[in-house]
């Protein structure tokens, strides 16, 4: 591990970007898996009570009941869904926090050279939140939303619903 972490930072140090965004698209790519695991599970926890629930009160379709059961017990992730995040996490995001935090940083190291250290935490998480991630929140939607193949009045009414 020791060895791992040293060669990632000797990466990190002489190829920054390339780093940064491959990081980015395996974050992205585990994000979304573990997203689809702890969703599924707790999906599976409620049909499976359920039917469970259902079986006994329907002793007639029983069996039926339990093939339901075991297909529920099924795991299938979305590979798409991975995929795509992956992508959105090399192509797109990736690139954009290599642009965005060195920015931040130009930004708000003034603040903990006269303020601070908590004036300058407070000012970035601030920035960060209120200025950068409005727009990106609704550049993320959109973005996913076209490689998922929604149309652009789809995109908006979601994002005008939702955001």
């Amino acid at each position: 591990l020791k060895q791992g972490l040293a060669w990632y930072s000797r990466q990190n140090t002489s190829r920054p970007y390339t780093t940064q965004i491959i990081t980015s698209g395996v974050l992205w790519f585990t994000g979304d898996l573990l997203a689809q695991k702890i969703s599924h599970n707790l999906d599976k926890k409620g049909t499976i009570k359920q039917l469970e629930d259902d079986q006994k009160l329907n002793v007639k379709n029983s069996k039926q009941i339990s093939k339901k059961i075991e297909e529920v017990h099924e795991e299938k992730l979305n590979w798409t869904r991975v995929a795509r995040m992956t992508f959105y996490g090399l192509g797109i995001a990736g690139p954009l926090y290599c642009w965005w935090y060195p920015i931040l940083d130009r930004l708000t190291v003034p603040l903990q050279v006269s303020r601070g250290l908590w004036p300058y935490i407070a000012s970035k998480v601030f920035i960060d939140q209120c200025i950068f991630e409005p727009p990106y929140l609704a550049f993320f939607f959109t973005s996913t939303g076209l490689m998922e193949g929604k149309s652009f009045e789809k995109i908006k009414h979601q994002l005008k619903r939702d955001f």
